[in-house]
């Protein structure tokens, strides 16, 4: 809980006094613990009722004018606590703290008491102030201060506003939502094997799996491997100039893995119509054509072919 302390106007002239002349910050060593309930005054220097002061106080600044204070107890006395004071290393009234109307802490000797608060300062510099034991401060945690945290709720996970609390894996779980189209969430990457089928709508394809086995040699000679989802087909093309008569083993720029389902051939436009040609191909394996060539007015002859396959 955060408390609206009142500073003592003798706590604040000591700050004061420390800040001016270079001997602070002021330590907090001990607590006060009472039961009288009333509204402070900043001009008083006690209790109105004390009954127990203890040295078990921690503390830590975790923010510019607030400070979180632990008070523990583990002795077996019992009490009801209605205020209580922060004092200094030299005895003075620093703080004060009191309810009128409800109790703010009790104690049962078969128990300890660990009462942890943060403190709102106002307008004093919650830097200006230290303690003398900080083992146990268990102040609130931040991105920056190490301490304690409070658990949010599955409606605070799902709503995403609370900085202040930290999500258990059971509510992320449950607040982790599948993508769709229409709804913001997690996916699964697809694996290349649902890339490659193409029915799975849950999954997402990345970038190296859609081009997984694209590859494409663009010039005289050629080819275009598709990728492996459109089939993995593979067209590979290229020209070769052969004299009459004879034939040329072509190199495939690359070898069909599987094989040729398709191969044909053709001849450029010449510019003696009186000479007749006649070309062929033969697929020899997957990395090799067989391409003839023959013209009645013994030309060289230019083959143009394509290949398909796979």
């Amino acid at each position: 809980m955060v408390l609206q302390i009142t500073i003592t106007d003798a706590g604040r002239a000591e700050v004061i006094n420390a800040d001016n002349t270079g001997t602070g910050p002021v330590t907090i060593t001990e607590v006060g613990l009472g039961t009288g309930q009333y509204n402070p005054d900043p001009e008083q220097l006690t209790l109105t009722a004390e009954t127990k002061r203890l040295n078990t106080i921690a503390g830590q600044v975790v923010s510019a004018d607030i400070i979180h204070v632990t008070i523990k107890d583990e002795t077996g006395d019992a009490y009801t606590v209605n205020e209580f004071g922060l004092y200094t290393d030299s005895g003075t009234l620093f703080a004060v703290y009191s309810d009128p109307e409800n109790p703010i802490a009790q104690k049962a000797s078969a128990s300890a008491l660990l009462l942890a608060v943060d403190i709102t300062l106002g307008t004093l510099n919650a830097n200006s102030l230290t303690f003398g034991d900080t083992s146990f401060a268990m102040p609130p945690a931040s991105e920056t201060v190490p301490g304690i945290a409070q658990a949010a709720t599955q409606v605070e996970t799902d709503e995403g506003t609370n900085d202040t609390k930290f999500i258990t894996a059971k509510k992320l779980k449950n607040w982790v939502k599948q993508a769709t189209e229409s709804v913001l969430g997690m996916m699964k990457v697809a694996t290349q094997a649902q890339t490659d089928e193409g029915t799975d709508d849950t999954v997402a394809v990345t970038p190296k799996k859609l081009r997984w086995g694209f590859s494409i040699l663009l010039g005289g000679n050629g080819y275009i491997v598709f990728p492996s989802w459109m089939g993995g087909l593979i067209f590979q093309w290229g020209a070769v100039v052969i004299q009459s008569g004879n034939f040329v083993d072509v190199i495939l720029p690359i070898t069909f893995p599987t094989g040729i389902f398709r191969s044909t051939q053709g001849t450029q436009a010449i510019s003696n119509l009186s000479s007749a040609r006649s070309v062929g191909l033969q697929q020899i394996n997957t990395s090799t054509l067989r391409v003839y060539a023959y013209s009645t007015g013994g030309e060289n002859t230019t083959v143009e072919w394509i290949a398909i396959g796979k």
